[in-house]
């Protein structure tokens, strides 16, 4: 039902496809499945004269010449198939206005013909007799989203306010957004809150609204809130419908396969966790930046007309749009990339425009083509610069490897989306280590050490300043995106500062979010990874990771596995001045017992450099002796001797009656 419906928007007919076999009517059907709907058109009208009156050839062909003669070039001959489509869901109509959705398909037809306010009152009637119908519930939400984009705010109210309905209602509030007028919009909004069919789309509103303001925690919050409200598959597409710019060909399919409500909402919560560059946080950054770019797009990139494959080869080549690249027909070429990939990081103005994404190397084209005086698509696609450009490794040698250029950059660009922090962030580097030791039960604890750059964050503060107020979080989804683990905490800093996280875990892959946050400036250090923790489940022995620290404090008592009461000084950066030794701190496991009931291993450590010469530090420990098979091991290692540069540190234990030998290794840097 999810991929009927949705089809059905983004292609503008294809619950037809999906209804029960009418006899004869098969070809057609085919016809227009592949979208050949001239072909479509002269297959019913050959139906039409062997049985005048049969009301599905004539739904079809209505649909099939509205298709046809959306297209604004020839204006009689467009107007006479949209009059002939018109009265073929006319003559339906008189003979049964229950008809599947004839009414929703004769107010696309209005919408067609430039009449968006008649597209309404039809659409209104057909969810009138047939609320079920989700996709017409999502039809006339786009109507009224069409109409408040073409009209003056002013003038729309007008016509609102004498077309009584909550959904007029909601889209009265809009046009307030539209012009800036928060607190009249906002009140509209909530007064429609927890009413049947317009709780969702009432809350996304208020959503944009927030975000609009500048008010991130509240807009992701009523975004939460109308996650959860989803009780329809109606309410699920509207839901979409916001999301649709930057969807993945995957996401697509997966949403088109959903049947229930439950599932729906966690496609959408999976989604945004998918983007969130810092998911610890109380607002979701990506979802942020995505609104922001919509009512940009909205106000310079909207594109009111219907795409046509004339303009040129290289955009007929179907090959360089992915099938969601129709999902925003409402907007230009240049919004488009511009919905997914934010501001340029270098563009030129010329015969045509060019955008340059350093960081993804994409580079796209942009002209208006005219066949005549007939102008199609503005800033659409083209394949190769026109006038000053940048160099052959991004935009090829020559016209051929431009265009090759152009075609793999449309490919990346229509299917992958960035996010961009807001301009004047200042990005911050956050070094961190991560490590894996034994957790509880058959669990593995994760360990996510990192540095918070105190010095940094105070360069945007006046000297007059000495508490530095920060924020940092972490998270940790499992592959299927849900959520395991978050922390969040403030800190008031008046010096340098290494935190750390502490969470106990199956032991299979994660992705985790770890961010710093100034809470005095723009500052924002964000890292997203995914982490892959060792297991020590099942018997024999095991080593953990290493961990690299500045100093070991060790408050045990002999023979103890007390993990909290050995005070490691983690050094995330991995850099270690000569002057002071390197600690290394690890934990053994499940050593094998000898016949005179002690645990006997050894240790070597070694700091190898890089470039593969001999060993900078060689210590063996020698044999070693315990009554515990698990135990914490460290030591610190003398580097005075040893040159600058960087180096791996390894360690390798030799369980001495069980025979087995496990290394590890670490990185480090000695400076002078």
């Amino acid at each position: 039902m999810a991929q009927r419906a949705l089809l059905l928007v983004v292609l503008l007919w294809q619950p037809v496809m999906a209804v029960a076999q009418w006899g004869g009517l098969e070809p057609a059907r085919h016809a227009m499945d592949r979208g050949d709907w001239s072909d479509a058109v002269r297959l019913l009208i050959a139906h039409l004269t062997r049985e005048d009156v049969a009301i599905e050839a004539r739904y079809l062909r209505g649909i099939a010449l509205a298709e046809t003669g959306k297209y604004r070039t020839l204006q009689s001959r467009v107007r006479n198939t949209l009059q002939t489509a018109a009265r073929d869901f006319e003559l339906i109509l008189e003979h049964d206005s229950l008809y599947r959705d004839v009414l929703y398909q004769y107010g696309r037809l209005r919408w067609f013909a430039g009449d968006l306010r008649s597209a309404i009152r039809l659409a209104e009637a057909q969810v009138r007799l047939k609320p079920d119908l989700a996709h017409a519930r999502l039809g006339l939400h786009q109507f009224y989203w069409r109409y408040i984009m073409q009209t003056d705010p002013a003038h729309a109210r007008d016509w609102l306010r004498a077309h009584p309905s909550a959904l007029a209602r909601l889209y009265t509030g809009e046009t307030y957004t539209r012009q800036s007028l928060y607190q009249a919009a906002e009140g509209i909004f909530t007064g429609l809150l927890g009413r049947q069919h317009v709780d969702v789309p009432a809350r996304i509103a208020l959503a944009r609204l927030y975000f609009a303001q500048g008010l991130p925690e509240r807009g992701t919050a009523e975004m939460d809130q109308a996650n959860a409200a989803i009780m329809s598959e109606a309410d699920a597409l509207l839901m979409f419908d916001t999301i649709k710019t930057i969807v993945t060909t995957k996401e697509r399919s997966e949403f088109e396969a959903i049947s229930s409500t439950q599932d729906y909402r966690l496609f959408f919560t999976v989604f945004w966790a998918r983007r969130d560059p810092m998911p610890a946080a109380p607002y979701n950054a990506r979802m942020e930046e995505h609104f922001r770019r919509l009512r940009v797009a909205e106000r310079y990139h909207l594109f009111q007309g219907f795409r046509t494959w004339y303009r040129n080869q290289f955009t007929a080549d179907a090959t360089h749009f992915s099938s969601t690249y129709t999902l925003a027909s409402d907007f230009d070429d240049q919004g488009i990339i511009f919905l997914r990939h934010g501001d340029p990081d270098d563009y030129t103005i010329g015969e045509a425009n060019s955008w340059l994404y350093e960081e993804a190397l994409l580079v796209f084209h942009f002209a208006p083509t005219c066949v005549g005086h007939i102008c199609g698509v503005s800033r659409h696609f083209v394949p190769v610069p026109r006038g000053r450009s940048w160099g052959a490794q991004e935009v090829g040698h020559d016209w051929v490897e431009a265009e090759r250029k152009s075609g793999d950059y449309l490919v990346e660009g229509l299917t992958t989306d960035r996010h961009q922090w807001p301009d004047g962030t200042t990005q911050l580097d956050v070094p961190m280590v991560t490590a894996s030791f034994a957790g509880l039960g058959e669990e593995t604890l994760v360990e996510v050490h990192y540095v918070i750059p105190e010095n940094e964050l105070r360069k945007g503060l006046d000297d007059r300043v000495n508490t530095v107020h920060v924020e940092t979080g972490m998270t940790v989804h499992d592959q299927d995106w849900q959520r395991m683990g978050l922390f969040r905490q403030t800190k008031h800093l008046t010096g340098p500062y290494i935190g750390s996280f502490h969470l106990d875990l199956p032991p299979e892959p994660y992705h985790i979010g770890l961010h710093v946050r100034s809470l005095q400036t723009r500052h924002i250090g964000a890292l997203r990874f995914e982490y892959d923790p060792r297991s020590y489940r099942g018997s024999g022995f095991k080593m953990s990771d290493l961990l690299l620290a500045d100093s070991i404090m060790d408050l045990r008592g002999e023979d103890t596995m007390a993990r909290e009461d050995v005070i490691v000084s983690v050094n995330v950066t991995g850099s270690f001045d000569v002057s002071a030794p390197v600690y290394v701190y690890f934990e053994l496991y499940d050593l094998a017992l000898a016949p005179d009931g002690m645990y006997r291993y050894s240790v070597d450590y070694s700091i190898r450099p890089e470039n593969g010469r001999e060993d900078a530090v060689t210590v063996d420990a020698g044999e070693q002796q315990s009554h515990a098979a698990s135990l914490i091991e460290y030591v610190g290692i003398d580097i005075r001797d040893v040159a600058t540069g960087r180096y791996q540190l390894v360690v390798a234990v030799h369980d001495r009656h069980g025979g087995t030998v496990v290394q590890r290794t670490r990185p480090l840097t000695v400076v002078r």
